[in-house]
């Protein structure tokens, strides 16, 4: 709000984003909103009956599917419950994906420039998704990206865009769709 008009000149795209990222992050970092969705997603989200079909086709054409969100396993965990019209307590929509990432803090995750972030295993026995270490070697360690997803799990939290091009076997971002 500026009734003056005091500003002189238009914010650089740098401010402007600095600006935009800055008040989403203030929205989403005291959970008011996810609050609010989780406790009725119908109010907020419209689901896609196709969906599921559409992710199952997918993997039936050879394609590696996969979920990244900055959101954390609670939340991903109800939302995806509700756009796959299942119990709170099912884990099924994980298996239309052939791994998860929660938590990965874009845009970061995406930067060259990104500090390495560990990646960790999220516990999906529980709604809370617990966190723990790798068993193993780190995914880029690993010689097959299939044998670590069957050593750890198909849900993990943080990490960077190189621990996701190894899990899917790429060298290049470009070669993700």
């Amino acid at each position: 709000d500026n009734p003056k008009n005091t500003w002189t000149k238009k914010p650089s795209y740098r401010q402007a984003y600095s600006d935009v990222r800055s008040a989403v992050d203030s929205c989403h970092h005291d959970g008011v909103i996810k609050d609010r969705v989780a406790q009725d997603p119908a109010k907020y989200i419209l689901p896609d009956p196709k969906l599921q079909d559409m992710l199952r086709n997918f993997k039936k054409a050879g394609k590696q599917v996969f979920l990244l969100t900055n959101s954390l396993f609670d939340y991903t965990n109800v939302v995806m419950n509700f756009l796959t019209n299942a119990h709170i307590d099912s884990r099924e929509w994980i298996k239309l994906f052939d791994f998860v990432i929660v938590g990965a803090g874009k845009p970061t995750f995406l930067s060259p420039d990104a500090k390495q972030r560990q990646m960790l295993r999220v516990d999906i026995s529980t709604n809370l998704g617990t966190l723990h270490n790798l068993r193993g070697k780190p995914v880029q360690l690993s010689k097959n990206p299939m044998d670590f997803i069957q050593r750890e799990g198909r849900v993990f939290q943080g990490g960077n865009y190189k621990e996701l091009h190894a899990l899917l076997g790429i060298d290049s971002g470009s070669q993700i769709l």
